[in-house]
């Protein structure tokens, strides 16, 4: 579960339009009160609710400029997945937002190597890193540094929004994970972030072939197996 539930509040419907009116505009201080409003909406909805407004969400994610609270926005849309909403309709926002952070948090990781003692050991993911001696460090446009160092702080936020529309569609994997499982191990690697159950989601295989030899008898099976992720799973089954 995502968010917990709380009292009902205004008209989710209502508050969604407002919302993508307000992102249309361009207007940050009306889509800062939407967003809020939408949040605190999400919260108190029925599933019937939630299952129309995900896709809505998720179809937000592009326009979000990438220093605002996406990861908060694709984590709306998650939930609403968990709720019943159409994974495949959500996504590509949420997946292609995932790859960015990832391959960004890479970014950062490289810049940071590459400037420093060769034993300098990179950061947490902590926002309280970011100040002016970082950004020095980052080099480049400014604003591209800071969305590299925010990508850093807040990749693993995309976890839990990933992971529910994977978890929940074989076609959302086959179209998706092949695009996202290198970057993700590649990041993992760097011992600086828990992704553990992302790489897990992405590296599922479904609709595999698979030959199954029976020693004893010597007698061999062609199968298909599907949702699973690693032989500890397969083994078990």
């Amino acid at each position: 579960m995502i968010f917990r539930r709380k009292q009902k509040a205004a008209d989710l419907a209502a508050v969604m339009s407002e919302l993508e009116q307000a992102v249309a505009a361009r207007d940050g201080g009306r889509t800062e009160r939407a967003f809020n409003a939408a949040m605190s909406g999400l919260q108190s909805a029925t599933g019937t609710e939630c299952v129309p407004v995900g896709p809505r969400l998720a179809a937000l994610l592009p326009a979000f400029p990438p220093t605002g609270p996406r990861p908060m926005l694709a984590t709306m849309a998650g939930f609403c997945v968990e709720r019943g909403a159409d994974p495949a309709a959500c996504a590509e926002p949420v997946l292609d937002g995932t790859r960015r952070d990832l391959l960004d948090a890479l970014e950062f990781a490289r810049r940071w190597a590459a400037v420093g003692d060769a034993g300098d050991e990179l950061p947490d993911a902590d926002e309280e890193i970011i100040g002016d001696a970082l950004m020095a460090r980052l080099g480049g446009e400014a604003h591209e540094a800071l969305r590299l160092a925010l990508a850093w702080c807040s990749v693993e936020q995309w976890q839990p929004p990933a992971l529910a529309v994977l978890c929940r569609s074989a076609e959302v994997r086959r179209r998706h994970a092949s695009a996202l499982l290198p970057a993700c191990r590649d990041l993992a690697a760097l011992e600086r972030h828990d992704l553990k159950c992302l790489a897990y989601a992405l590296a599922i295989l479904d609709d595999e072939p698979l030959v199954v030899l029976h020693r004893p008898t010597g007698t061999g099976f062609e199968v298909r197996i599907g949702g699973i992720g690693d032989n500890f799973q397969l083994h078990t089954l």
